[in-house]
């Protein structure tokens, strides 16, 4: 699947003389409702330059009744196919037919999405290079209402920004994955990522494909930008091409990584690859899955694969990349050690007779794994003064960080010299929380904390797990207040907020309940039983606050008060709320100036940005195509606050840009990439 870029930047060739013209025609119809779509622009495409060399791009719009249409004259001496495309809740939508003097009409209809609202949404995204060498722009493409994204460059780095800039360190294949969350949907999307120290302004290859039906042959376009005076073709299966626009028939049927490099006139070179699949029949099911690490299992590089093709399937075929392969639906995987791994999923079945078959894959990267520890202290000694000791034993909670929140993933009891220790543990940021058992001699005095001796989740200390030497993660558990006693009781339940779904469920068993004097002293804690219910007892009939702690979850915060007379307060709601919610975006305390997204991009008139300035001062802005000309300049003035920059492109050449914005004063330089269309 390509997007417009592939589409806008091919270069277009002038005939002074046409033999023949066709008819372009076709409907775009809602894939949900079959209603039709009106007003929205169509791309109609023609690359044929392996007979004729002949290029056409346009753009039109539908009519009130969904219909698009487009004339194409077209010399004698070409033939080949045509390609229209479009745009629906960020993704794009094509199809492909043929042309020829015997085929002058043709009509491609297109089924779209153009409702993202709801409770799904799907994410996906496209990127280019930079300017910069080793510098990616990635694109979100997602639809639905996520209202979070992470991304996962591949290379030990994340980001939570919605369309990054992101620079890489070395050359090759990384793979990056996008995951986005809303209120009611969560989803992922992956992709290897081609890195090169080549920069766009000298050139870039790339190329896109049509798989002709019921065949294993591929047509290949090239779509590189430079004058460029040699094209290698390395199709995955140990054969070759030096055309610029090959057709290659495979041997067999399969996953096959093809790479094209160009070579410019001044001896700039560049790649592209990507993994193209040969003979699927796609019609009538689709194969495809997703894999997590099993974080609650204490065997490493322990995945968990999850079915998720479409179609009246049949069988199922795992190819684990390690020489091991499955027939179940959703097996669960051990990796012996760990590395790079190609995971394939073949499915197969029949529809109406008609037997169909499927494949997908994905590169699995497993994670490294260490140990590390700690101790717990109680007034600065560890609750235990040797080792066999055991009035007091600790229990030790891990959490890990996974995407955008805060997930349990083990448990220990420990007593000897008050020291914990997890063994196998995938690197990554985790939060520790110890207690004492209820059965320990100290249990009423010390209430459980997180590392280093925080009450909250909110308030820990985060540790990176990255090597083998990590063991002083420790905990200094808090003591209580002295607790005013009386013959009041405070009680009731915490449950999970009901828009939680399965993803995001809420355990309402031993969630922490914490009790604070007017002061805000800490002077009790206990543990909600199966329905979620609490209860303190034994009170002084003054004021109170509550809370209950659940780590990664904010949850409700309730005063309460005994009036004259009153000696029971019950029915107590706390509500746990599902959004997951971490403060790990990047910190902009230092940042004087920020840029928001220029919007619309693609665009044919204007484009306008947001700039948030914490100073006054002053910022330079120019636009560069790519050859790295200077085809606009301009310097800005800012005050503190936020203000709208609007350039106008209306008369600028249809292609791809580089918007460059910059200030010396303030240290800040930033780089968009920009369409413009017409």
């Amino acid at each position: 699947m390509k997007t417009i870029f592939l589409l806008i930047t091919t270069l277009l060739m002038s005939y002074s003389t046409f033999a023949y013209e066709i008819s372009v025609t076709g409907k775009v119809t809602d894939v949900d409702n079959g209603s039709n779509v009106i007003n929205h622009e169509v791309f109609i495409s023609i690359d044929s330059a392996s007979s004729g060399g002949f290029f056409y791009n346009n753009i039109v719009t539908t009519d009130v009744n969904g219909i698009y249409r487009d004339t194409i004259q077209l010399p004698d001496t070409v033939s080949g196919s045509i390609i229209v495309g479009t745009v629906g809740c960020g993704i794009w939508f094509d199809t492909f037919g043929s042309f020829s003097q015997n085929i002058t009409n043709v009509e491609l209809n297109l089924e779209i999405c153009t409702d993202p609202s709801g409770n799904s949404c799907q994410a996906y995204y496209d990127y280019y290079p930079d300017m910069e060498p080793m510098a990616i722009q990635f694109y979100d493409l997602s639809y639905g209402w996520p209202t979070t994204w992470h991304w996962n460059f591949g290379d030990g780095t994340s980001s939570f920004e919605q369309s990054p800039l992101h620079y890489y360190q070395t050359e090759g294949d990384f793979i990056v994955t996008l995951t986005i969350e809303g209120d009611s949907c969560y989803s992922e999307f992956e992709s290897v990522v081609w890195v090169s120290n080549d920069t766009i302004g000298d050139c870039q290859a790339n190329y896109f494909h049509y798989n002709i039906p019921n065949t294993n042959t591929i047509e290949f376009y090239d779509a590189s930008i430079g004058i460029i005076s040699s094209w290698s073709w390395d199709f995955g299966d140990n054969t070759f091409s030096y055309e610029q626009n090959p057709i290659h028939t495979y041997s067999e049927q399969g996953i096959y990584y093809t790479s094209l490099t160009i070579v410019t006139i001044d001896s700039c070179f560049n790649t592209y690859g990507e993994y193209i699949y040969v003979g699927n029949d796609t019609t009538q099911c689709n194969a495809e899955f997703s894999y997590e690490l099993d974080t609650l299992n204490n065997t490493p590089h322990t995945y968990l694969f999850t079915d998720q093709s479409e179609g009246d399937i049949e069988s199922w075929y795992w190819d684990f990349g390690d020489g091991t392969i499955s027939y179940q639906q959703n097996p669960i995987h051990v990796y012996n050690v760990g590395g790079s791994y190609d995971v394939c999923l073949t499915i197969t079945g029949y529809s109406g007779g008609t037997m169909c078959s499927s494949t997908n894959c994905y590169i699995v990267s497993t994670t490294e794994y260490y140990n590390f520890g700690g101790q717990a202290f109680i007034n600065d000694y560890p609750i235990n003064i040797d080792s066999s000791d055991i009035e007091n034993i600790g229990i030790a909670y891990l959490y890990r960080k996974i995407n955008n929140s805060w997930e349990y993933m083990d448990q220990r009891e420990f007593w000897q010299y008050g020291y914990y220790w997890f063994a196998n543990k995938p690197i990554g940021d985790y939060i520790i929380m110890t207690e004492l058992k209820e059965s320990s001699l100290n249990y009423n005095e010390f209430a459980p904390a997180y590392h280093l001796n925080s009450k909250s989740w909110k308030n820990a200390s985060v540790f990176t797990l990255s090597n083998n030497q990590q063991f002083a993660i420790n905990v200094s558990l808090s003591e209580l207040a002295p607790k005013p006693l009386g013959i009041g009781s405070i009680s009731g339940k915490v449950s999970g907020d009901i828009s939680c779904g399965t993803y995001n469920n809420i355990e309402i068993e031993h969630i922490l309940v914490q009790l604070f004097d007017q002061q805000n002293n800490q002077i009790a804690y206990t543990y909600t039983d199966e329905i979620g219910f609490f209860e303190f007892s034994e009170l002084a009939l003054t004021n109170y606050t509550l809370k209950a702690e659940y780590p990664g979850r904010y949850s409700t915060v309730t005063s309460v008060s005994f009036t004259d007379g009153q000696t029971s307060i019950i029915d107590l709601d706390f509500i746990v709320y599902c959004t997951h919610i971490l403060d790990i975006h990047e910190n902009t305390e230092d940042v004087l100036i920020q840029t928001s997204l220029p919007q619309p991009n693609p665009t044919s008139k204007n484009i306008s940005f947001t700039i948030n300035s914490k100073v006054n001062t002053s910022v330079d802005m120019e636009v560069l195509n790519l050859f790295g000309e200077q085809v606009y300049q301009n310097k800005v003035g800012l005050y503190s606050g936020k203000q709208q920059i609007t350039i106008d492109l209306s008369l600028f050449q249809q292609g791809s840009y580089i918007l460059n914005i910059s200030s010396l004063e303030s240290n800040y330089q930033k780089a968009f990439k920009i369409f413009v269309i017409h």
